[in-house]
């Protein structure tokens, strides 16, 4: 027996299910298959119901045992890391069934990614190479939270900004901590796989608003307070005092909205706004880590100009290229 095989038995054979944890399992199982009971696995002709029953299988074989609660909490590297991403995550997401439990299923799975990007740009173990592999990931699952979100729109478009804003919020949050992490170590080389992480991660949507229509906004107080904008190929000490002036902007700009008296669609989608604009922040933040400070500029002075058409006090709430509000954030801006 190998060195690899006798470590994955002992540490799939120390750690066992709680009682709570089974009964938890069961009662999802029981109340799906009641759901949509399915004939036997052996007979089945429906595409779904074959996926469910392998579902079903896995959960059995792997869910009941330990391996599975064992590969919570790995990161890449560790022994059971593909277990986690690849036998774990894709039973769970399965069992998914409406497009609420599915956007926000996806947003932990992706959140996640960000969490163990984090952890690892911390240690200074963080790679160009596990950078990528978190990113494709992270953007796979974006994705998906996207697509639900848009779902949902069509019914309840206030819910779909909220899990777009929340996701976005979460991810922006998570973003600069990644740039955070990837600071406090000596590697460089872990240090700029972070900002390139964050880049990555980040998708060029806007904020529903385009450049010719913010351009004829009457700025708001935290526009006026921010200076004026800094032309792209500037150098480094200017793109950081954009990046003050950007983040103060849109500190004051999301403060004022829950005063504006906005409807509670209006609020969520211009909260969705912002968030889209706070994950082009970071994004330029990153950008600027990695010494594309031309690009940083370029995002910086973008989201100044989102930021002035956001909703403001004697005004109304700015409207995208068609006429619509905020748009449903899509891979990540860093989010998006």
């Amino acid at each position: 027996m190998t060195k690899f095989t006798e470590q994955f038995h002992t540490n799939g054979s120390e750690i066992r299910m709680t009682h709570a944890e089974r009964s938890r399992v069961h009662a999802a199982l029981r109340a799906r298959m009641n759901a949509q009971p399915v004939a036997s696995p052996f007979f089945v002709r429906n595409p779904f119901a074959v996926r469910f029953a392998f579902a079903l299988a896995l959960i059995l074989v792997v869910g009941t045992g330990s391996t599975a609660f064992a590969a919570e909490g790995t990161l890449p590297g560790d022994l059971l890391y593909p277990v986690k991403v690849s036998i774990v995550e894709p039973v769970q997401g399965a069992l998914q069934v409406s497009d609420t439990a599915k956007a926000r299923w996806n947003a932990e799975v992706a959140t996640e990614r960000l969490n163990e990007a984090q952890a690892l740009a911390a240690r200074g173990t963080l790679t160009p190479a596990v950078s990528d592999e978190l990113a494709a990931n992270f953007n796979q699952h974006a994705s998906a939270v996207a697509s639900a979100a848009t779902s949902i729109s069509a019914s309840d478009p206030a819910a779909a900004s909220e899990i777009s804003a929340n996701f976005s919020t979460t991810v922006a949050q998570r973003g600069a901590a990644i740039l955070a992490a990837g600071k406090t170590n000596a590697s460089v080389s872990s240090a700029k796989a972070s900002g390139s992480l964050v880049v990555a991660i980040a998708s060029d949507e806007d904020s529903g608003v385009s450049d010719a229509a913010s351009s004829g906004v009457q700025p708001m107080a935290a526009m006026m307070k921010a200076g004026p904008m800094v032309p792209a190929g500037s150098d480094d000490a200017q793109a950081a005092r954009l990046s003050i002036q950007a983040h103060a902007a849109l500190a004051d700009a999301t403060s004022t909205l829950p005063t504006l008296g906005l409807t509670k669609s209006d609020l969520a989608q211009a909260r969705a706004r912002a968030a889209t604009i706070a994950n082009r922040i970071v994004k330029a933040d990153a950008e600027l880590s990695i010494g594309s400070t031309s690009d940083a500029v370029s995002d910086f002075n973008r989201a100044l100009r989102e930021i002035n058409a956001l909703p403001q006090a004697g005004g109304t709430p700015a409207s995208g290229e068609d006429g619509s509000s905020a748009q449903i954030w899509h891979s990540v801006p860093v989010l998006h």
